[in-house]
């Protein structure tokens, strides 16, 4: 029996509630909220749940608001990018979704033999070699990486971000062109041809505490916003700089690591793409903007922003309840589609909420008692082409004016470490669009 309520509002009471999972999923549309009421006699238990009440009733769809935004300062990709990570990002792409990106890095060197006897050495060459695992773009074209001497020295009390400004430099050590193999187990040999340089190297301080003071580091830049993005692989004992000399006539080999001080930053160039209204950080731009559609990349910071704006007014609609089970079903299109994603809290200023280095709980359910799982993950379900997350402790504790209700993000997981992005909500489809559906029985 379908009863119309305020033009709006639907309630179903049925006696059963048979293939609970997917009955009654509806379209969330904006500006609506649509209520679906199913009435259960029985007592229900619903995967990782105890047992629920009978008279559980089921609120369908709920208006959701989605939208794509910036969030540099996300606690994954800050931890990506600081120093003491093994890997840095270099290159430059363009994307008609995404822009025009260019990343560049910065890294310390480091002596590998401090005190090493290098009198009377006679430089015969030096290459920078780099190991990297990683290449996303168009890998058919010849991009050329530079290498400059850094002017500007690292700040151990600065936390490098991906939208930090670069460090200066201005002196060209060397260069290489070369076209970006997508394997594992590759390397570019980049010829540093800058011989006053590696014999300042030679002839400086043999320890690193000075070391570090002469020569601050090095930069590596991609000319152009164009080619492909490589993901350098420093903890591997092929990236280093070697210098080739001849001490008494025998040739040797004198090498220095790159160090634990590094970071990369990020510049794009959204002005012809559907995001071009991302502006800055904690910036949106709302699906009906973008084709209706909602976008994540991982390293630059681009994330899926969901609201639930109508959420307090739950009581006011059904009165007292409380909520055992509430689903948040997030279907994934195209073709490039992550493994996982993470669904993760922000204060009023749309900032991720981070206490002693972990980011605010979402609770499951009513029953969660781990405290220590700080965010949600959801696997991407391959046979049904969705994420799934648990809100039900989260939205009771909104209606009830426990929680704020502010925004949450969606960040990729292992994507963080790539460029490559995606798009997770067609809302032109209708039975594409996210879901909300929530188990509940009333109180009074």
């Amino acid at each position: 029996m379908v009863k119309i309520l305020k033009s709006i509002t639907s309630i179903f009471i049925m006696n059963s509630l048979p293939n609970w999972l997917i009955k009654g999923l509806l379209v969330c549309s904006a500006g609506l909220i649509f209520f679906s009421c199913k009435k259960d006699n029985s007592t229900l238990k619903l995967p990782g749940e105890s047992e629920i009440p009978a008279n559980t009733l089921v609120s369908d769809t709920f208006s959701v608001q989605i939208s794509s935004a910036l969030v540099y300062s996300d606690f994954f990709t800050e931890n990506l990018v600081r120093q003491n990570n093994a890997y840095l990002m270099v290159g430059g792409m363009q994307n008609a979704t995404f822009g025009n990106c260019k990343l560049q890095a910065f890294v310390q060197l480091k002596l590998n033999t401090p005190f090493a006897d290098l009198s009377g050495a006679v430089l015969d060459s030096s290459v920078l070699e780099l190991d990297y695992d990683y290449a996303y773009g168009d890998t058919l074209q010849s991009q050329n990486l530079s290498v400059y001497a850094l002017d500007q020295g690292f700040n151990t009390e600065t936390t490098y971000r991906i939208n930090s400004p670069s460090l200066s430099y201005s002196t060209l050590l060397g260069s290489k062109s070369f076209k970006a193999t997508p394997a594992t187990g590759t390397n570019i040999r980049i010829p540093i041809s800058n011989s006053t340089y590696v014999n300042a190297i030679l002839n400086g301080p043999k320890n690193n505490g000075d070391f570090v003071q002469q020569f601050k580091g090095i930069a590596l830049v991609a000319p152009k916003d164009s080619g492909a993005v490589i993901r350098l692989n420093l903890s591997s004992s092929l990236s280093r700089l070697f210098i080739y000399y001849k001490q008494n006539g025998v040739s040797k080999t004198y090498s220095l690591t790159l160090s634990n001080e590094r970071y990369y930053n990020l510049s794009v160039d959204r002005s012809l793409s559907p995001l071009s209204g991302l502006a800055g950080e904690y910036s949106s731009v709302p699906s009906s903007s973008a084709s209706n559609k909602t976008y994540y990349q991982g390293i630059t910071g681009l994330r899926t922003k969901i609201s639930f704006p109508e959420i307090e007014k739950l009581t006011s609609k059904l009165g007292n309840i409380f909520i055992h089970k509430a689903e948040l079903v997030i279907p994934a299109s195209g073709s490039n589609k992550a493994d996982s994603l993470f669904l993760v809290k922000s204060n009023a200023n749309g900032e991720i909420i981070v206490t002693n280095g972990l980011v605010a709980t979402i609770q499951q359910s009513e029953r969660s008692v781990d405290d220590f799982i700080y965010t949600q993950f959801s696997p991407y379900y391959s046979n049904e082409g969705v994420y799934k997350f648990q809100l039900g402790k989260y939205l009771q504790s909104i209606i009830y004016n426990e929680l704020d209700n502010h925004a949450l993000y969606l960040t990729p997981t292992k994507n963080s470490l790539e460029i490559d992005g995606g798009f997770l909500v067609d809302q032109s489809i209708p039975s594409s669009g996210i879901k909300l559906k929530i188990y509940y029985t009333k109180t009074n």
